[in-house]
């Protein structure tokens, strides 16, 4: 967030968290037993939409989003649907939809749009 949008503001930052989260739609990220992320998957009839994917920072490059990715390029797959996503420009996640074969398929003004395509 503050490569993109620079220093921080808890205030603010509490405030977007709160209006976003919702326990019903959030997978909690588990690793050798702690909590160390979250993600949001909306399972759509044209697409599988990556809504949030985190990582708790010490728990990053260890394996955890790929593994989530790969499980979700399995599920698109079987229902022969792309999965799509949103990423900020500053993103070091970019990396890794990239390594996975995501394709940029636009922009915003805050976000990379990304796609993922099963194969034929």
């Amino acid at each position: 967030v503050e490569r993109q949008f620079g220093p921080w503001d808890e205030a603010s930052q509490d405030g977007l968290f709160e209006k976003d989260w919702d326990p019903a739609t959030n997978e909690i990220i588990t690793a050798d037993g702690e909590a160390c992320g979250y993600f949001t998957v909306e399972y759509r009839a044209d697409d599988i939409h990556l809504r949030e994917l985190l990582v708790h920072p010490s728990y990053q490059r260890r394996g955890i989003g790929t593994w989530l990715l790969r499980m979700l390029q399995e599920k698109a797959c079987v229902a022969s649907v792309p999965i799509r996503l949103g990423t900020f420009h500053r993103n070091e996640a970019l990396q890794l939809y990239r390594r996975l074969g995501f394709q940029e398929i636009g922009t915003s003004a805050t976000h990379v749009l990304m796609e993922w395509m099963p194969p034929a």
